[in-house]
This record gives C-alpha cells, structure tokens and sequence, in this order.
C-alpha cells in the first residue's frame, strides 16, 4: 500500500515486475482527479481517495506500507495520528518505507506550488523508532539535484514492525 500514490504510476511500475506480479496493490492519495486518472490507466491496482493519518484499511492488513513522497506536506499537527494509523494497519513484522525529504534538524520552507502551505523536513524515520516497536533496516540517501543545497537531500527509510522483541 502506497499513502501519497498520485495516480498509483510507482505502485503499477512494481505490479509488473516478476517478484510482485501477484502481489495486491493499494494506493491512497488526497486527489480526487490523481485517483479517478489512475483508476481509469492502471488496471489491477485499488485506489482509494483518502489522508494518512485516516486509512481506509483493516486492522493489521497490509505488509508494506510506504509513504511516497508525501509527508513532508503532511501538516505537522498530524504526524502522531499518521503514524498511529500506520502502526494499526501493518501487520506484525510488516515494513513501513518512507521516501521523502530528509533533514536532521526539522525546518519548514513555504511550499511552491500553493498559496499558505508549507514543506517540512525532518527524520520521519524518528516518528516510528521513537517506539521500541519499530527496527530501522535500511537508510539510503540521495540528492534531488545540487547535492550542495541541503533542501535537496531526500532518503529512503525502511523499518521493520516488531512488537514482541520490543519488550524481550
């Protein structure tokens, strides 16, 4: 399941290559017209309208869940619901993947592309691993061009669900 799906382009690039061929795709995303345009191009893919911090899935139901792109546009008063969520829906010893802007110290610049809205930038991986819960298995940097201008750093998190070896 992809949270910030857009049109679900990155969740159909996945559905057709031989290890997840038959793997059940989800995505979810705020735009209405990203989900009826994507509904309509990429067939065997459910994608649903919705918020991160308000999944429409079951309790435990999904492996893997990755927020592509889309937190660092999430509003920060959100952030303990969102990841609320993600800990109701993934199942035990799922993944959590966040592929987003990266910073260590957060910061927020205003946001280009609409009037009052801001970018934030922070660890998101922090958000999970602040519980014992969750392991961080990978991290992976990147640049979005100029490697030299901090607000182009972006990261790859993948962590781990693992409820039981929390507490042993």
């Amino acid at each position: 399941m992809e949270v910030g799906c857009a049109n679900g382009w990155r969740l159909n690039s996945l559905k057709h290559t031989p290890t997840w061929s038959k793997t059940s795709f989800f995505g979810i995303d705020p735009s209405k017209e990203a989900i009826e345009s994507g509904s309509k191009e990429f067939l065997g893919i459910q994608l649903l309208q919705g918020v991160a911090d308000a999944l429409p899935m079951e309790d435990s139901s999904v492996d893997i869940l990755v927020y592509g792109f889309c937190l660092y546009l999430c509003d920060p008063s959100d952030y303990f619901r969102i990841t609320t969520e993600a800990n109701r829906v993934v199942r035990e010893g799922g993944m959590v993947v966040i592929f987003d802007f990266f910073a260590e110290t957060p910061y927020r610049n205003k946001y280009g592309h609409a009037e009052n809205m801001y970018s934030h930038k922070m660890n998101f991986s922090r958000l999970f691993t602040a519980s014992p819960c969750y392991q961080l298995m990978l991290e992976d940097f990147s640049y979005m061009g100029d490697q030299i201008n901090p607000d182009n750093k972006l990261v790859v998190h993948m962590l781990r669900k693992n409820s039981a070896a929390a507490w042993e």
